[in-house]
């Protein structure tokens, strides 16, 4: 089966969905076409995209990269387009070195994909091969998936892996250590800084194992993989950005961390410690007045919970409040995604500060990790917050993980915090 990478801008594309019966693992699209994009989007096992190929591509930069792509899909004018892809944390972010493969903002068509949802599998097709009809790329993709489904699955021959930190300790310390100075005088009120693990292996990792571990140990977690060329960005996301179906948006303020523990007894017991501590309880509540205020201008009604629940994310556990709200006629998902894009638990408050003072403080490009990963479909659509998550080529890869710094924050314990977030990945990689 032929999927191009490039489609001329001025050709017709026609696209097709079929439902079908189909009882295998969708992940088995990922190798169909090794060289080609692909991307993977699930939340446990009863909902699933998988894509492989481009059929047409959106791309752009800078402060507007949102409103270009609203503008430039309404003028392509695609029928019931299917849109898959992501972004980076920072708008001015230009591919290079090991980023060289993302653009800072890149959704594209895909030539085919799966669509798996509770009680319904759809296959998707798009088309601008004026030989080929999407009807018969179907007919294809079927013929291929039957045949899939027959491989024996890929098995690992060894586990030899390597982990190193980018910063040493006392390069994380001066960083915190600068973020608290500006808390201090009055610059910042919260910072999220990142730290970088690179991760090596005599044998190339797989991609669908990993997600498929990170599925079964995370399963309400949102697991996604988005391959350019030789290079996947891939993890385990706690956290959806934006969500809207049928005009309802959902969406949460996330932040304020603490270990979970081991046993039901421990958890418990740290859960109780989180609700009660006056620094993660202002973190996070910086962060849920920041979504309510900025999600307010589209919707008619918005509405946060009074109370944070805790939510368990692997060996972490975080404060979480549900925000809802029905977006106004003319408001659109990609308006709701740009304006909450970076919520202060991925960058920090006030905004306008944050590009600069990461640019001090961060010693490791972000790249898209802090950006989002989701598809849209319609008017309706779904973006999870770039978390947990890994860079993968071959048989390396660059792991990422945060911390929020505010007043109060230590040090060492905002570095325990990250090598804690981390192992919700790391894990993968030693058990996939």
């Amino acid at each position: 089966m032929t999927m191009p990478h490039r489609v001329p801008a001025e050709a017709e594309i026609r696209i097709e969905r079929r439902q079908v019966e189909f009882s295998g693992d969708p992940r088995l699209l990922w190798d169909l076409a090794p060289e080609e994009p692909a991307f993977l989007w699930s939340r446990g096992s009863e909902e699933m995209i998988v894509s492989s190929g481009v059929a047409q591509g959106f791309e752009a930069a800078g402060p507007d990269r949102f409103r270009e792509i609203a503008a430039r899909l309404s003028r392509a004018d695609l029928p019931r387009p299917l849109l898959v892809g992501g972004f980076a944390f920072d708008p001015a972010h230009a591919p290079a070195g090991e980023w060289s493969d993302f653009a800072s903002l890149s959704f594209h068509l895909p030539r085919v994909a799966i669509l798996l949802r509770p009680g319904r599998t759809e296959l998707f097709a798009a088309s601008a091969d004026t030989a080929q009809a999407p009807g018969e790329v179907l007919d294809a993709l079927e013929e291929n998936l039957t045949q899939l489904v027959c491989r024996p699955k890929r098995t690992r021959s060894s586990l030899d892996l390597h982990v190193r930190a980018r910063e040493t300790d006392a390069e994380w310390q001066r960083s915190v250590s600068g973020a608290l100075a500006e808390i201090e005088s009055g610059q910042l009120e919260k910072l999220v800084l990142s730290r970088a693990v690179r991760v090596s292996s005599v044998e190339e990792f797989h991609v669908p194992r990993l997600t498929r571990h990170l599925s079964r140990a995370h399963p309400h977690a949102n697991v996604f993989a988005v391959r350019r060329n030789g290079s996947t960005f891939l993890g385990a996301s706690p956290e959806t950005l934006a969500c809207v179906e049928n005009r309802e948006l959902r969406t949460a303020a996330v932040a304020g961390t603490a270990r979970r523990g081991d046993g039901a007894s421990e958890e418990v017991a740290a859960a109780e410690t989180l609700q009660t501590s006056v620094k993660e309880r202002h973190e996070h509540q910086l962060v849920v007045a920041d979504v309510v205020e900025r999600i307010a201008p589209f919707c008619d009604q918005v509405k946060a919970e009074k109370t944070p629940e805790t939510m368990s994310a692997g060996p972490v556990q975080h404060l979480r409040t549900p925000i809802r709200g029905t977006l106004l006629d003319d408001a659109t998902f990609l308006d709701v995604v740009a304006t909450l894009h970076p919520t202060p638990a991925l960058g920090g408050l006030p905004r306008a500060e944050v590009a600069s003072a990461l640019n001090r403080h961060e010693s490791s490009p972000r790249g898209w990790y802090g950006g989002g990963i989701g598809w849209m479909d319609g008017a309706d659509g779904e973006i999870s917050v770039a978390i947990r998550t890994a860079l993968v080529r071959s048989g390396e890869a660059t792991l990422h993980a945060g911390a929020g710094i505010v007043a109060g924050s230590e040090w060492t314990g905002e570095l325990e915090e990250t090598r804690l977030k981390m192992r919700t990945i790391l894990e993968a990689f030693l058990e996939a």
